[in-house]
């Protein structure tokens, strides 16, 4: 078979198992991103006031005027630190999610063009459209669908594509033109196969929690020293408040891009969708 005969490809257990590491990352996440967005909101903001009570219960006992310097000095280099990680967060979890994106829509351009090149070779290459139409539908289910349904739809993913291998190494042309067909039918159900693959490894460690963990006590630490160096009034804590909710804003954007099928701001499945209803075509 197809899968088998190519050194390039993952035999299909390993690239089920890529698969189910994948979704199943994406489900066992420790938390929420709401939850833990709000969660360093208030860690963020108990430090600025935690910060601010210090100053005004050390302010006859020791004079900290005379730590100012270090204290705005240090604070400075953490606030450096965090916005730094931060933005380098953002843009990871951003480009994890562009990834996904453009792979969805290689995809779905590669089954257009399968689609097609099996109409022009003939009815002869009816059943392979059907196969692939299938497998886009797995497709769906594996990324968008419920927990129930993804580990059959993978399973399933995995059975279909070795079927489509063989109906498509069966194939006997008869004309040069149908030789050349076939050899791109082939290319795209390679491509497909293969960026299916990508996206699951991907998919993996998209964002790193020990980092997220790392830069919340980072900002907590900015903030207690940055309280600890104002004096304290309403506005203050207001202050102290909107920057807490500024960054964990910036938290809460990193975890959703970075669970591109299960966030608010999942990716579309309007390409794949699309190709699935040009191969329903007669």
């Amino acid at each position: 078979m197809l899968f088998n005969r190519r050194a390039a490809r993952l035999p299909s257990v390993r690239a089920a198992d890529m698969f189910r590491s994948f979704f199943h990352m994406a489900d066992s996440m420790l938390t929420t991103s709401l939850i833990f967005s709000v969660v360093f909101f208030v860690a963020a903001l108990v430090s600025a006031l935690v910060g601010l009570a210090i100053r005004v219960y050390m302010a006859e006992r020791v004079r900290l005027e005379h730590a100012r310097d270090m204290i705005g000095g240090v604070t400075g280099l953490v606030v450096t630190l965090v916005a730094l990680v931060l933005g380098l967060l953002i843009w990871t979890a951003f480009g994890a999610f562009s990834t996904q994106k453009a792979e969805l829509q290689g995809i779905a351009a590669n089954a257009l063009e399968f689609n097609q090149e099996t109409r022009e070779y003939g009815p002869e290459a009816a059943h392979a459209r059907a196969l692939m139409r299938a497998d886009l539908d797995y497709a769906h289910r594996q990324l968008w669908g419920d927990d129930q349904t993804k580990a059959a739809a993978i399973a399933a993913s995995i059975r279909n594509m070795d079927s489509l291998s063989v109906v498509l190494d069966h194939m006997e042309p008869t004309t040069d033109a149908q030789k050349s067909l076939l050899a791109a039918a082939k290319h795209n159900y390679e491509a497909i196969w293969q960026s299916r693959i990508l996206m699951s490894l991907q998919g993996v460690d998209a964002v790193s929690w020990p980092v997220l963990y790392a830069v919340s006590a980072w900002t907590c630490i900015a903030f207690f020293l940055t309280g600890l160096n104002s004096k304290s009034s309403r506005a203050t804590i207001a202050v102290a408040a909107l920057g807490s909710f500024c960054v964990a804003s910036a938290m809460f954007l990193i975890l959703e891009l970075s669970q591109p099928y299960t966030s608010s701001m999942r990716v579309s499945s309007d390409g794949i969708d699309r190709a699935g209803l040009e191969l329903d075509k007669p």
